[in-house]
């Protein structure tokens, strides 16, 4: 696999301001589970039946679940200078997606890597060299207007609460049952440790390294995951599963991630059930910090 190219120093950064929605109990919703992906192109990765997708990490998953707008074409939300030379970003985590079914493919060149999720309907290449065009763009100063850039504190680490997290997560576990006898297998599936440096600690590790692309109404299911511990590990991609066996979004990771970058693309209709927004059809996520310049990229 090749390795990332170095950093950029001229780069300006970008950050969300956290939010978490307000629940007093935990719903009673079977957990997703996690196929792993074997190989690209993974095609479909998942269907979207909702015409819904929540877009981002563990942070943004909790964002956009009460989110009641979608991002569209026009950008951030808001976009400012946040201290020093750092601009940034806030979105909604939430975006009204093509319904249908959707691939994941991966990219690389000899400066970087990452993947391209996109709906059955387009060419993942032919996106990816539309985004490649555009490589870094602050401000969203580029000409294609169907395409969002996501800058590196727009999301990762560099937004989200981590206490406002935890407690979030912490509304979704589920009590361990009593037992009569006292087992003594060391095999049994560990879940979150009470103690809450550990707790802060585990979910520390998923505000980063990762895209998460799952559709809204499966937000529960995948808390409930979270909260199991069971959640995916940095490097793994995996299908999430629905209750009813369906595919239902997907987590892409490189096991070596540091800054990401991404680019979110629209078709340039609006959406037939959500007809003030525009129809989200793609993302390109840069796992590497490539920036998408000196290409090609070609998927594999």
């Amino acid at each position: 696999m090749p390795k990332a190219a170095s950093k950029k120093s001229t780069e300006s950064n970008s950050s969300s301001s956290p939010s978490t929605s307000q629940k007093t109990t935990a719903p009673a919703v079977k957990p997703l589970t996690k196929p792993k992906i074997k190989s690209f192109p993974c095609a479909p990765a998942f269907e979207c039946k909702s015409g819904e997708l929540l877009w981002g990490q563990l942070q943004h998953m909790i964002k956009g679940s009460s989110a009641t707008s979608h991002d569209t074409s026009n950008g951030p939300i808001t976009s400012g200078f946040g201290g020093g030379t750092i601009l940034q970003s806030t979105f909604r985590y939430r975006l009204a997606a093509r319904k249908g079914n959707w691939i994941v493919e991966r990219f690389e060149s000899e400066s970087g890597f990452g993947f391209v999720v996109h709906h059955e309907d387009l060419s993942g290449q032919e996106l990816l060299d539309r985004c490649a065009k555009i490589g870094i763009s602050n401000g969203q100063t580029h000409d294609d207007h169907n395409i969002v850039y996501v800058n590196r504190y727009d999301w990762s680490y560099h937004s989200g609460d981590q206490d406002e997290v935890s407690r979030e997560v912490k509304q979704f576990i589920t009590p361990p049952k009593k037992s009569k006898k006292k087992s003594d297998s060391s095999d049994e599936e560990d879940d979150f440790s009470c103690d809450d440096n550990e707790f802060l600690d585990e979910i520390g590790q998923l505000f980063a390294g990762r895209l998460i692309l799952l559709d809204a109404p499966e937000y529960q299911s995948y808390m409930k995951l979270v909260a199991s511990g069971k959640h995916p590990e940095n490097g793994d991609c995996v299908q999430f599963k629905s209750s009813t066996g369906t595919f239902c979004g997907a987590h892409l990771s490189d096991a070596d991630t540091e800054y990401e970058l991404g680019w979110m693309i629209f078709s340039g209709e609006k959406h037939k059930d959500f007809p003030q927004d525009d129809e989200f059809v793609g993302f390109v996520y840069d796992s590497s910090y490539c920036g998408l310049e000196e290409g090609p990229f070609t998927i594999v």
